[in-house]
């Protein structure tokens, strides 16, 4: 027996993805088993959830990577407080921003580092901030390092449990 049409549409929900042709194969052989934890440690591997994290320029410098890395971010930000940094309107034409908009994500930019600078921090969690920070990692690739570890502080691990898989399976049947 394998997995039914069901069921991997019913994992696949619980996943939030497609499953590969790999993870049909060696998950149908936990679904004839039932082995909801095993197939739960599948369905798992690589699996984030982000959530609000707050960080500062304090935090900025703390960041386990080359000081060069953090010191290209800091700098992009504070020269985006004074002005929009050079890169900023070829990178957001290159990504499909309208013109219209320029202005907009320039003053988010200078607000960043205002946030940064404020006791509060800056939510590294929002997707404002997240989408600021690619573009920013993809116009100075020197601020790549640090960009990825500043995003990574609000990413965490996102299991499914064994629980959420039966259900799933369950609701297929």
């Amino acid at each position: 027996m394998s997995m039914t049409t069901q069921q991997q549409t019913a994992l696949e929900s619980l996943a939030g993805r497609a499953l590969t042709e790999g993870e049909v194969t060696s998950i149908g052989a936990l679904v004839d088993a039932w082995d909801t934890q095993g197939i739960a440690d599948a369905l798992s591997v690589g699996r984030t959830r982000v959530e609000p994290r707050l960080i500062s320029e304090r935090g900025v410098r703390a960041l386990p990577v080359l000081p060069r890395s953090r010191h290209a971010l800091l700098s992009e930000l504070a020269s985006a407080a004074t002005a929009a940094p050079a890169w900023l309107v070829p990178t957001l034409t290159a990504v499909g921003v309208p013109a219209d908009d320029h202005d907009a994500y320039a003053a988010d930019l200078a607000s960043a580092h205002g946030w940064l600078l404020n006791a509060d921090g800056l939510d590294v969690g929002a997707p404002a901030a997240r989408a600021m920070l690619d573009m920013i990692a993809i116009a100075v690739p020197a601020t790549a390092a640090a960009c990825t570890a500043v995003k990574a502080l609000a990413e965490h691990p996102d299991p499914i449990t064994h629980m959420q898989v039966a259900l799933a399976l369950q609701g297929a049947a």
